[in-house]
């Protein structure tokens, strides 16, 4: 269990690491909700999805479905509770709270990365390595996200949030040490979070990031696919 804790803890400093750069730059938002929106989409296709296929092998109606629950559980909230994402300031007045549904997905996403990292040091010392090399990584892109999610929702609860995000994978972690949690269920809710950041990526982030017509934008969104493929390419798969 120490060596887990070891990498929960280097991976809150990652996070918060991450959202520290994010709000150092926040004069330059609109390249950073750029990156993020690659970033949020590409780790559904090649981290998110890939985890949990390999989860429920031979079931992929399964995952399929559970992404899109995820999708349209996001479109839902949007359409009938959040009504619509705010980016304009009389619209973020009117819907405040319309940052939430991006933060749970994101704070979903770290408690899952608590569960994994947990149940991998169940498997052995080496798989929990490099699983723990990896969720560390990924933390400062997770931490990058979440500052530009609520520096572009104009949400003021900044400190909060980053701690929350950050400390939910500790939460994850001490969890599967008491809660029996089949592989099955993690799969699903891989899928889950993948069809909610897709949303997030592509409906909310991404049209924004294009409002105009800039290749540094476009760029910044290609870097966001590029920085994750990288990671996927170099790091070891477990």
């Amino acid at each position: 269990m120490d060596f887990g804790i070891i990498f929960v803890f280097t991976a809150i400093i990652a996070t918060i690491f991450g959202g520290y750069l994010a709000f150092s730059l926040r004069r330059h938002l609109k390249l950073l909700v750029a990156f993020s929106a690659g970033l949020l989409i590409s780790i559904a296709f090649f981290d998110l999805i890939p985890e949990a296929f390999g989860a429920l092998p031979g079931q992929t109606i399964f995952v399929s479905l559970s992404l899109v629950v995820g999708f349209l559980a996001y479109f839902i909230l949007e359409k009938f509770i959040l009504m619509h994402s705010c980016f304009e300031p009389h619209e973020c007045e009117t819907h405040s709270h319309s940052g939430f549904s991006g933060m749970a997905g994101l704070v979903l996403h770290r408690l899952l990365d608590g569960i994994v990292l947990g149940i991998s040091l169940k498997a052995s010392p080496e798989t929990a390595l490099m699983v723990g090399i990896a969720i560390t990584i990924h933390s400062v892109p997770d931490g990058i996200n979440s500052v530009t999610v609520l520096l572009l929702k104009k949400q003021k609860q900044l400190v909060q949030w980053l701690l929350t995000v950050s400390s939910v994978l500790f939460i994850g972690f001490i969890a599967t040490f008491f809660i029996a949690l089949p592989e099955k269920v993690l799969g699903l809710l891989l899928g889950f979070v993948a069809g909610w950041f897709i949303y997030l990526g592509a409906s909310d982030l991404m049209p924004e990031a294009h409002k105009e017509r800039s290749i540094s934008l476009l760029f910044a969104t290609i870097c966001g696919f590029a920085f994750v493929i990288a990671l996927i390419l170099l790091l070891p798969r477990v």
